[in-house]
């Protein structure tokens, strides 16, 4: 079977659109509680720059500079859809999107990573009719695109995750069936190399990096020969022995969901569907330390195609996409996760409905959201902002002297306490407010010559800054 013909086709066009035309039942809405209320008074959507072209399916991408850089993506309309391989810039001070350098071919359905030295790989995905084991890396520092080494295996709808060693795992998707088998990226070569075969071959599934270095694969579908098997099943991968092995099963099988890694070290996987009729509202949480998962707080709205976001405070924000209301059958809706709680709240309205958009969490701590379809637009080049009330911490600069680490920064309150390594640290401000400087008087100690240390700082309200690696001079 060809890769752009027959049920493979039907299952990516099927995918892009978002399952729109397909489902006819019919969900209740329930009316927010008091507390979904207020919180939706507490937080708000505004419109920020648009992007110069309208796209959904591209990936989102972080710099180390505080810019995003979106990638690729595609448009469809009347049942024919054009990939793109142009790329663009967001800046955050100004609100505004430039054009960036293009990449060497169009691609929808791949992968994209920031590697630790700053550059962004992308790998894999397709442009409607060829399936690529095509990579290559941008430079932030000259807005260009360099081919690096190619996958040994074609993949659209894989997964990618940056590995604590600086390598990247990309596992599963394919290209006409889905693929067992997993590769790693090594940066220091630009080459690619085997590594092993989860369990089952899966596309559509989620993977997350969990604290402890592993690699949880979850759910997706299996496509062999035109028949799609779903699964409920997860695996782990471990880059020290370079092993897959099985852990538990979620109690639903589900496609097009999303796996969020939660402060407290567990995963989320919320909605999905059964790539039928059936969306689901909802949850489950992952515990790695039992290896089990457990159900958890149902959100108020089903939802496919929409994304979830872990806020500096420890939340999670679940944002649009699809579900089986009888409008377009797209969301604008959002609503917030509290672990604490394990129960969801209403959020404030985005202003667009969309479905297959994404969503990126800023330095500042605001989500940016972009692209996008759905409400009867073919691709939206519209983005938005969601903004809390209360600004998350941030590190600027670091300076030790003997024992005692010197923390400068913004938005640290009277409780910001310094997590070292992630290990919680005696720490003081300095007694101005709002309080701009830390000071951890033994931390030092814990940083030898020449080492790099994860550091954060965590305010009294549970918001948590960007993670800051710094190094001891030696």
């Amino acid at each position: 079977m060809k890769p752009d013909s027959g049920p493979f086709l039907s299952l990516l066009t099927r995918a892009s659109f978002g399952f729109a035309l397909l489902f006819s039942i019919a969900v209740p809405v329930s009316l927010p509680a008091n507390a979904a209320q207020l919180e939706a008074q507490q937080t708000a959507w505004s419109a920020t720059g648009s992007l110069g072209t309208g796209r959904f399916g591209h990936t989102a991408i972080l710099l180390e500079n505080g810019k995003v850089l979106v990638a690729g993506g595609r448009l469809c309309s009347n049942n024919s859809c054009t990939e793109f391989n142009s790329a663009e810039l967001y800046d955050p001070v100004t609100g505004v999107w430039s054009a960036t350098g293009n990449l060497s071919v169009p691609r929808h359905a791949h992968v994209a990573v920031r590697l630790t030295n700053g550059k962004v790989l992308v790998a894999g995905g397709y442009n409607g009719s060829t399936n690529w084991n095509t990579a290559e890396l941008y430079d932030p520092n000259t807005g260009t695109w360099s081919a690096t080494g190619a996958l040994t295996t074609a993949r659209a709808f894989a997964t990618a995750t940056l590995l604590a060693n600086g390598k990247v795992l990309v596992a599963g998707g394919g290209a006409g069936n889905f693929l067992n088998s997993a590769e790693l990226y090594d940066p220091a070569t630009g080459s690619w190399t085997s590594a092993g075969t989860m369990s089952v071959a899966r596309g559509f599934h989620t993977a997350t990096l969990l604290t402890d270095g592993r690699v949880l694969i979850t759910a997706g579908a299996s496509l062999t020969s035109g028949v799609l098997t779903l699964r409920r099943s997860a695996e782990i991968y471990d880059p020290a022995t370079g092993n897959w092995t099985q852990t538990g099963s979620l109690a639903t099988a589900r496609v097009f969901h999303t796996q969020t890694l939660l402060r407290a070290g567990k995963v989320l996987v919320t909605g999905g569907s059964n790539f039928s009729s059936i969306i689901y509202d909802t949850a489950e949480l992952y515990d790695p330390a039992s290896g089990q998962w457990s159900a958890t707080g149902k959100l108020t709205t089903a939802r496919i195609s929409h994304t979830a976001t872990l806020l500096a405070n420890g939340k999670v924000l679940a944002v649009a996409g699809f579900n089986n209301e009888p409008v377009n059958f797209t969301q604008r809706s959002a609503e917030l996760y509290n672990p604490d709680s394990d129960t969801w709240a209403s959020t404030a309205d985005l202003n667009v409905v969309r479905g297959n958009h994404a969503a990126t969490l800023l330095a500042s701590g605001r989500v940016l959201v972009t692209g996008g379809n759905g409400g009867g637009s073919p691709a939206l080049t519209s983005s938005e902002l969601f903004d809390t009330t209360t600004a998350p911490p941030r590190i600027t600069s670091v300076s030790i002297s003997g024992k005692k680490l010197f923390i400068q920064g913004q938005n640290f309150d009277e409780g910001a306490k310094l997590l070292l390594n992630d290990e919680t640290q005696k720490t003081v401000n300095d007694g101005l407010m709002p309080t701009t400087s830390l000071v951890c008087k033994k931390a030092g100690k814990f940083i030898r010559s020449g080492e790099t240390a994860r550091l954060k700082v965590r305010n009294s309200d549970g918001t948590e800054s960007a993670e800051f690696n710094y190094t001891r001079p030696f």
